[in-house]
């Protein structure tokens, strides 16, 4: 039994991610997390791998490059 999770833009690309056995251990909360609920927890660690495969919301413009001739 394998999670797989499907990333989807909307330019309509996927990317699709098996989870390993490692990231479905259940999630400790640290001392400034106690106040969260699992399931919060669960949705903090699963945003900060998604956040390894989207791409940036704003990308920065490209620097202005001076050839001379």
């Amino acid at each position: 039994n394998s999670i797989i999770l499907l990333d989807l833009n909307y330019r309509g690309s996927i990317n699709t991610l098996k989870l390993s056995p490692n990231l479905r251990v259940r999630v400790k909360p640290t001392k400034k997390q106690l106040h969260l609920t699992h399931s919060d927890l669960e949705i903090l660690k699963l945003e900060r791998l998604l956040s390894f495969v989207r791409e940036p919301t704003v990308l920065p413009p490209p620097k202005d490059v001076r050839v001379e001739a």
